[in-house]
């Protein structure tokens, strides 16, 4: 008995030591992320999907404007690498990397930001968390359809590099609001 159970363990040691080297070379480009999520997700559209193993993957896909420093939950640089809150905490003004790349090469910019925050509230889209971004002037009024123009909604592209947002009244959760994958570019 105790035989066999030390031959089932120098099996099982050798199995797990030696599966890593196998499946070929490669690419060191190329970086493998495994991760234990559950289930499989529904989707990868962060303006679609609900669940928390869409969650677990969306956040290793995408990145905010800020997010949360993982031992004090501060908010800390993201997509944007400084910003500036008003004194009266209605306008906050986003500087974004300029080094910052979608995954074909592309520049990410402010607009792709306000790409995604049009989409997210454009009503025919139906996006359960719409309502993250309702705190923005005229957001919840654009994505309920009382008003068409999306100028009016209180998220502007500066420049190709800043983002500025207007609230409706100063909410002191409004950073935790973006590390949300309701509030992430999409291009």
């Amino acid at each position: 008995m105790i035989r066999h159970l030390a031959i089932a363990l120098c099996v099982c040691v050798s199995i797990v030591t030696g599966l890593p080297g196998c499946g070929g070379e490669t690419d060191p480009g190329v970086m493998i992320i495994h991760v234990g999520n559950g289930a499989e997700p529904q989707g990868l559209d962060p303006h679609i999907v609900t669940g928390v193993p869409e969650h677990h993957i969306l956040l290793a896909l995408f990145e905010g404007l800020v997010r949360a420093d993982t031992k004090t939950l501060e908010p800390i640089p993201g997509m944007a690498e400084t910003w500036e809150v008003s004194e009266d905490k209605l306008v906050y003004t986003f500087h974004l990397r300029k080094d910052a790349k979608w995954s074909n090469g592309d520049p990410l910019t402010a607009k792709d930001f306000l790409y995604a925050w049009r989409r997210n509230l454009t009503p025919s889209l139906g996006s359960q968390y719409s309502y993250m971004l309702h705190c923005m002037i005229n957001a919840k009024e654009y994505n309920e359809g009382t008003i068409t123009d999306f100028g009016q909604v209180g998220g502007k592209a500066l420049d190709d590099h800043t983002v500025q947002v207007t609230l409706n009244y100063p909410a002191p959760y409004f950073f935790e609001l973006q590390t949300h994958y309701s509030w992430f570019p999409i291009q």
